[in-house]
């Protein structure tokens, strides 16, 4: 009761917690401050009442005519300060500790007091470098294969279109040297038959070379085929690591750093005297 002139004991107490753990690159460290009161004999740490004070918020005269009330716990007997520490400390031990986040498939960590939101987006952003990292190993495995069978793709299709344009060629002067000169000259009987050779040969070489040109198609097919197979592939790797490290990027969970008792340091425990009446 401010203004009272009946004063009953509480403890005062300041207390620094340090929170680490190397795995995580935590180092963090906390000011803790809380009033006890009322006091009982024993010193009882549940009941804190957390404050955020400065020592000058405290007054150092009593009021005129003050009454202090007789306490319970024994606050002349340095032994009950010595306890009362030690049992805070084991208190804040057991009931405190902070909260962070982790990705275990990423090996990563959030710093304290990082939202969830940019844990997320740093996450992603790890994800999409291992992502990238694996992109251009595959890329290094496949690229001697591919640029291999481009250029025989390449290479197959300038000889189709070498032989289209030979074969073209070819039927062309078969037909302007005399269309149907070995069926007309041999049944009309008009032309010797040294003098049908050319006409058979023309016609022979033109088979030929429609051959050769089947034959061409079929290999420009076949290369077609190696290099959609072998995109095929690879679009296949491409979406196995994609989907691997979007999973990766999501496995997010929280975990708790704990207080050790050496990182608890109760640097300030005093009385204070509360008016109540």
């Amino acid at each position: 009761m401010p203004g009272g002139k009946r004063l009953q004991a509480g403890l005062i107490a300041r207390v620094h917690l340090k929170y680490d753990d190397n795995k995580a690159a935590v180092d963090h460290t906390e000011e803790w401050e809380a009033i006890f009161f009322p006091l009982s004999k024993r010193f009882d740490p549940k009941s804190a009442i957390n404050v955020d004070y400065d020592d000058r918020d405290l007054a150092s005269r009593p009021p005129d005519r003050a009454i202090y009330l007789l306490a319970k716990a024994e606050l002349d007997k340095a032994s009950y300060f010595k306890e009362a520490k030690g049992v805070l400390k084991d208190h804040l031990v057991r009931s405190r500790s902070i909260s962070i986040l982790r990705n275990p498939a990423l090996d990563l960590y959030s710093r304290v007091g990082e939202s969830r939101n940019d844990f997320e987006r740093r996450c992603f952003q790890a994800a999409e470098d291992k992502a990238d990292a694996e992109m251009a190993k595959l890329k290094d495995k496949h690229e001697s294969s591919i640029n291999r069978i481009k250029s025989q793709l390449n290479n197959a299709d300038r000889r189709v279109r070498e032989l289209n344009t030979d074969t073209r060629q070819r039927q062309q002067e078969e037909l302007l040297h005399g269309a149907g000169d070995l069926l007309s000259g041999l049944l009309g009987g008009r032309r010797r038959s040294l003098s049908l050779g050319g006409a058979a040969s023309r016609r022979s070489m033109t088979i030929r070379t429609q051959e050769r040109l089947r034959s061409a198609e079929e290999k420009k097919e076949e290369k077609e085929r190696e290099l959609e197979e072998l995109e095929d592939k690879l679009a296949e790797e491409i979406s196995q690591i994609s989907d691997r490290w979007k999973v990766a990027a999501d496995q997010i969970e929280e975990i708790k750093i704990p207080l050790e008792k050496a990182d608890v340091d109760v640097e300030e425990m005093s009385v204070l005297w509360i008016p109540v009446g």
